[in-house]
């Protein structure tokens, strides 16, 4: 099997979790490999009509041996993985969300006659900003405490408890998560096309420029935390699940 046919015969989001460089070039192409990591790369070029060999040639310049293990976070053990995903990604939503509302109120209020779509976009938004709430609070208080009793388990085998259910419901909550992932970013496509790809009107004030730019930060900052948790964290978790 020569290379760039085992590139092809990869799933992307395992392509993305081993190098954050070729995660670029799948982004480069609009390759969705955040929710829909579980496609090979090469049905995802087949379902975009991409030409194969210009993507498969970019990917092979790459060599995951060249990421240290310290930065690689298929290295990383699924404890701090969660402390990660909290520290990093749910912070950030936790401290943007407030501003973000603030500012497409302004938009709103300031432009709606000339851009009526900004009411849309501000109601599509709070709606991503509350489902996220729930969301992470599920996460941080049900699901990640329950991976990292998984993990100690795993580490500390004399303390096994045979009784723990933290195994069951960790599987019982993956397909909800997976789900609840998809649809907010299925909002956040939207909101992308109404924007018309994170471009400000010739109009635009400050603070509605602002808000553009604070939108396309959300995404990018929503599409690694997915990236992370459906990628890298979760197989991880049902790996070690399997065990048990």
């Amino acid at each position: 099997m020569t290379v760039l046919k085992k590139i092809l015969d990869q799933r992307i989001g395992d392509i993305a979790a081993r190098d954050s460089r070729k995660a670029d070039v799948l982004i480069k192409y609009g390759i969705d490999f955040y929710c829909n990591g579980k496609q090979t790369l090469s049905q995802a070029i087949q379902s975009k009509g991409l030409i194969s060999d210009q993507i498969t040639e970019q990917l092979a310049l790459y060599n995951d041996a060249d990421i240290l293990p310290s930065r690689n976070m298929a290295y990383w053990n699924i404890g701090f993985l969660c402390e990660f995903v909290v520290q990093t990604h749910h912070n950030y939503v936790k401290n943007t969300a407030t501003m973000l509302k603030e500012y497409g109120e302004i938009a709103v209020k300031n432009h709606h006659k000339n851009h009526p779509e900004l009411q849309g976009i501000h109601e599509m938004l709070k709606f991503v900003l509350d489902e996220m709430h729930v969301h992470m609070e599920k996460e941080e208080t049900e699901i990640f405490p329950a991976m990292k009793k998984l993990w100690n388990m795993y580490v500390h085998p004399e303390k096994i408890n045979l009784k723990d259910s933290s195994a069951k419901k960790i599987l019982n909550g993956f397909v909800d998560l997976e789900k609840e992932h998809a649809a907010v970013w299925k909002q956040i496509e939207t909101i992308k096309r109404m924007t018309h790809g994170y471009s400000a009107p010739n109009d635009a004030c400050v603070t509605y420029q602002i808000y553009i730019t604070k939108l396309k930060e959300f995404e990018d900052d929503l599409m690694n935390h997915v990236h992370i948790e459906n990628n890298i964290l979760f197989p991880k978790v049902l790996a070690l699940a399997s065990k048990f």
